[in-house]
């Protein structure tokens, strides 16, 4: 043991015998002075006796006072800014995650601590300052803490009080989930959320209300006003209708559903599908193929594949063939990806050959579904086809004159290579190419020093 050792263990020796031996009220000083000129060592020390305090019958802080006293030293460390956040309309991202560390914490006490009501009115007092200003982009954490924080019915109805302050469609909309959900109070949940139905989400939640409770007149005539009159998202509304209405076979009714989301436009290609797929359960083709083709206006351009085989194997031959030809232009026009993938699927190679060399003309790589991965499916066909298409690319990526740029053109002229060596086996070919692309762009360093090797 060197003497810096030695000098260490003495000193930490000699400060725990002189604790020791001082006296209670001397070490109440000791820890206040210290407390005064370390602004976080008073929350170290609740830390401390909390998690000690279990193991060691000396120590005599009741659960409730510690628990008290840890929530609002947690409180003021986040408080302080989420004021400044208030006042300034935002947070830097370091201070947004010192405030999700000091909430957790919140979080976590109030799961397991024990908080007299004084102090959580108290508490929730001063949370709904900092909400009640709404510019700090912590509202949502800070009505969760609310939320946590209400244990009873005397909590619930003192946050209904808060938000009753300065009221607004959206805290009615908090205050009638509380109704609802935590206080289990019909009347008041009825009475506050039939004055307040606007969106149909605000009507899905009173129709799901009422068919929980088995009251299924009340839940379809709620959603019929709901598809009428609700505004924004209809689709739950939609849904059960719909169910309903095919569950006792109502072709009348379904179809009245299905136009009022046409007239609506929303979910048409859903309740489309549904009806389709209705019809076809009661083997009605004719109407099944209605709603099929009809459905067709609304699909993505990310889907027209998978509405191919659909059609394909629901139609007979005659109605698929007298669809099939302008359905594919319509396709061809919107959907390059899904129109190669057709063409693979319905081996026409050269037609998906040459749709995807002319999207090198025209789309940005950057924004269309990348192909790359048909022209490695058709390289071995077309492999001098296919290296035109990578070359193409690369030479644009070279163009752009940026690193990561020059790392994309290599990995394209990789592609190239394989295909000379590998399909071709014309090594010599690719040397003269690669070295006259290598020339042409010896002024850009950061392309000749990623193109090495090739």
């Amino acid at each position: 043991m060197n003497k810096k050792t030695k000098l260490k263990k003495w000193a930490e020796y000699s400060l725990e015998v002189q604790l020791e031996s001082m006296e209670k009220q001397k070490l109440v000083e000791l820890f206040s002075s210290l407390m005064k000129q370390n602004a976080d060592l008073r929350r170290q020390v609740l830390e401390w006796i909390k998690t000690n305090e279990r193991c060691s019958g000396k120590i005599k802080i009741s659960q409730r006072t510690l628990d008290d006293e840890l929530l609002f030293e947690y409180w003021n460390k986040a408080s302080v800014i989420i004021s400044e956040a208030n006042e300034y309309g935002g947070y830097h991202y370091h201070e947004g995650n010192e405030v999700f560390d000091w909430l957790s914490d919140i979080s976590k006490l109030i799961e397991k601590g024990n908080f007299s009501d004084e102090v959580k009115r108290e508490f929730m007092d001063e949370v709904f300052i900092e909400y009640d200003h709404g510019n700090s982009g912590f509202d949502d954490d800070l009505m969760d803490l609310l939320f946590k924080i209400c244990k009873d019915k005397k909590d619930w109805h003192y946050l209904i009080e808060l938000l009753e302050r300065k009221p607004s469609e959206w805290r009615i909309s908090i205050i009638i989930q509380i109704l609802k959900d935590h206080l289990h109070d019909e009347n008041g949940y009825l009475q506050l959320r039939l004055k307040t139905l606007k969106t149909g989400s605000d009507y899905w939640d009173l129709v799901n209300f009422y068919h929980k409770k088995n009251k299924l007149k009340e839940a379809l005539e709620n959603a019929e006003k709901g598809i009428k009159h609700g505004e924004g998202r209809l689709t739950e509304l939609l849904e059960f209708l719909f169910s309903h209405y095919a569950a006792i076979k109502d072709t009348l009714n379904l179809e009245r559903i299905v136009k009022a989301a046409l007239k609506k436009k929303s979910d048409e290609k859903s309740l489309l599908d549904k009806l389709f797929e209705y019809y076809k359960k009661e083997k009605n083709y004719e109407m099944a193929k209605g709603a099929l083709i009809e459905s067709q206006k609304y699909v993505r351009y990310d889907s027209y594949f998978h509405e191919y085989k659909r059609l394909n194997k629901f139609l007979n031959e005659s109605d698929f063939k007298e669809i099939e030809t302008s359905w594919l232009e319509k396709v061809k026009k919107e959907s390059t990806h899904d129109y190669i993938e057709i063409c693979l699927y319905k081996n026409l190679k050269s037609e998906a050959l040459q749709a995807l060399l002319k999207s090198v003309k025209i789309r940005n790589r950057f924004l269309e579904d990348n192909l790359d991965g048909f022209a490695e499916k058709l390289k071995s066909d077309y492999p001098k086809e296919i290296i035109d298409y990578y070359w193409k690319i690369a030479l644009d990526f070279i163009l752009q004159k940026k690193r990561n740029s020059y790392s994309s053109a290599v990995c394209y002229l990789k592609n190239v290579k394989s295909i000379y060596l590998n399909i071709l086996k014309d090594p010599p070919t690719w040397k003269n190419r690669i070295s006259t692309l290598r020339t042409e762009f010896k002024i850009c360093r950061a392309f000749i020093e990623l193109s090495q090797g090739l």
